[in-house]
C-alpha cells in the first residue's frame, strides 16, 4: 500500500491551537491571535523576509504552549512577571520534537529575552534569534492591553511604555516599526475586531505542510505530549489509547490503512484538553459541577481543532467520538448506534480500557478482572459495542501488552522531558 500524504494547513492548525489555549480563561481570550497579528504587522514593516516571518507567526501562535496552569498563564499576561524561562523552555522542548518546527522552537525558547543594548543577541553562548525579540515585543504589547477599555484610548500609553523600554527590554529596530504602526487606528482596531482571523489569514498567506504517514505520526505525538505532559497521571494516556485502539482495530478486522488512521486518532483524541487548565486535570478530589462541564467540552474542542487541521479524514470522527455511546447518552453530539462507525466504537472501548488500567489522581489502576467487569457492564447497559468488548476480552492480554509497551516508552519520554527542564532551570516538582 503506497504511503498516504497528509496536507496540513499550518496556519489554521496553530491558530486553532492558540485559541484553545487561551480558552482556559476569559482573561486570556484572543491573546495568541493578537500576538500573532502584532508579529506579522511589525515584522513586515521592519522588513523581515517572508520565509522568516512565517516561522515568527507560527511561534507567536504557539508561544505559551508550555504554560500548563491557569495561574501561570495569567502571570505571564502581566508586563512584568516571574520565571519567564520555565514555560519558554518547556514550549521549546515540545516544539523541537517535530523537525519542521525546529526554528519555531528556538524562537519560542527566547521569546522573553530582553534586548539589553544588544547583549540579548546571545544567551549563555547561544545565539538568540532576532525573531525572538520581535515576539517578545508583540507579547508585551498585548500584556499592556486592557480588554475592559476601548483600545484606541490605550494606544498612546502603550506606545509610550514600549518606547521607554527601547534598547533595554526591546530591540530598537522593532520598536521603531511598532511606533510607526501605533499612530494608525487600523493597527489597533484590527487587533480587537471580530474580523481579526480573516486579517491574520490574509497577512500570513498560505503555509501547507505535506507529510508522509511517519511525519504525520510525529506531529500527532508532539500534540499528544503537549496534552499528556500536563500531569504525571496523564503523561502516557494518549499513547496507551493509541496502541490499544490500533491493536483492537486489527483484531476487529480493520485494514492496514485504517489501523494507521486509528493510531493517529488515539494520539489526537484528547487534543481538546488544550482548553482545560491543568488545575482541573490534576485535581485529586471530585470535580465541582462547573469543573465537570469544562472537562465535558474537551471532545467538542477536539472535533473543531482537528477539522481546522484538515486532511485527516476519519481520524476527526474517531478521535472526537470517544465519549459517544451506542444508546445516544454520550457527549457532545449524542449520536447513537445508527451513526457511530466501527472506528468510533473501537476508540470508545480503547479509551475506557486504557483509563481504567492506568493510575489516576483519585485511584490506582484496576486489575484485569475489574476492567473486564466494568467494560462488560457498559456493554450490557447499551453504551458500548458487545462485539468489540468481546474482542477485548478474548484478546485482553495481547491488547494490554501493546498498551503497556507504548506507555513504558511514553513514560521514558516524559522522564527525559522533566529531566531536561530540571537540568536547565532546576524546576522542581514539575
Amino acid at each position: 500500500m503506497p504511503d498516504r500524504t497528509y496536507s496540513i494547513n499550518l496556519i489554521d492548525m496553530v491558530t486553532a491551537m492558540g485559541a484553545a489555549v487561551d480558552f482556559v480563561s476569559p482573561l486570556l481570550a484572543g491573546h495568541h491571535r493578537r500576538v500573532a497579528y502584532y508579529t506579522l504587522c511589525i515584522g513586515k514593516d521592519a522588513g523581515v523576509p517572508d520565509e522568516e516571518l512565517a516561522d515568527a507567526f507560527l511561534a507567536a501562535s504557539l508561544h505559551d504552549i508550555g504554560a500548563f496552569s491557569l495561574e501561570e498563564r495569567i502571570d505571564v499576561m502581566s508586563f512584568e512577571f516571574s520565571k519567564p524561562e520555565i514555560h519558554s523552555e518547556m514550549g521549546c522542548i515540545f516544539l523541537r520534537r517535530f523537525a519542521p518546527f525546529d526554528n519555531v522552537a528556538r524562537i519560542v525558547r527566547h521569546h522573553h529575552r530582553s534586548w539589553r543594548d544588544g547583549e540579548g543577541r546571545s544567551f549563555k553562548g547561544t545565539e538568540v534569534p532576532m525573531l525572538s525579540h520581535l515576539l517578545n515585543l508583540s507579547d508585551r504589547i498585548d500584556a499592556l492591553y486592557n480588554p475592559a477599555r476601548n483600545i484606541l484610548s490605550q494606544a498612546h500609553s502603550i506606545s509610550q511604555r514600549i518606547s521607554d523600554s527601547s534598547g533595554t527590554l526591546f530591540a530598537p529596530t522593532f520598536v521603531k516599526a511598532f511606533v510607526q504602526l501605533a499612530g494608525k487606528e487600523f493597527f489597533w482596531l484590527d487587533a480587537v475586531s471580530p474580523f481579526l482571523p480573516d486579517v491574520v489569514r490574509r497577512l500570513a498567506g498560505e503555509n501547507t505542510l505535506e507529510l508522509n504517514y511517519g511525519k504525520m505520526e510525529e506531529l500527532a505525538r508532539l500534540l499528544a505530549h503537549i496534552i499528556d505532559f500536563k500531569s504525571p497521571f496523564t503523561s502516557t494516556h494518549s499513547c496507551g489509547v493509541s496502541a490499544s485502539a490500533t491493536k483492537l482495530a486489527e483484531i476487529c478486522g480493520m485494514d492496514e490503512y485504517e489501523q494507521k488512521q486509528m493510531r493517529l486518532a488515539g494520539l489526537l483524541h484528547d487534543i481538546g484538553k488544550l482548553a482545560v487548565p491543568s488545575e482541573i486535570l490534576n485535581k485529586p478530589s471530585s470535580l465541582t459541577d462547573e469543573e465537570a462541564y469544562v472537562i465535558r467540552g474537551h471532545t467538542h474542542n477536539t472535533r473543531r481543532l482537528l477539522e481546522r487541521i484538515g486532511g485527516l479524514g476519519a481520524v476527526v470522527e474517531w478521535a472526537s467520538s470517544h465519549h459517544e455511546r451506542l444508546n445516544g447518552k454520550g457527549y457532545p453530539f449524542h449520536v447513537d448506534s445508527e451513526a457511530l462507525s466501527l472506528g468510533a466504537r473501537v476508540m470508545s472501548v480503547a479509551d475506557i480500557f486504557t483509563a481504567l488500567s492506568e493510575d489516576r489522581p483519585y485511584r490506582a489502576g484496576m486489575d484485569k478482572d475489574a476492567v473486564i467487569e466494568t467494560i462488560r457492564g457498559l456493554a450490557e447497559s447499551g453504551s458500548l459495542d458487545h462485539g468489540i468488548v468481546g474482542a477485548l476480552e478474548e484478546s485482553y492480554d495481547q491488547i494490554n501488552a501493546a498498551r503497556m509497551e507504548a506507555q513504558a516508552i511514553a513514560q521514558r519520554e516524559y522522564a527525559e522531558f522533566l529531566s531536561e527542564i530540571q537540568a536547565r532551570h532546576g524546576c522542581e516538582g514539575l
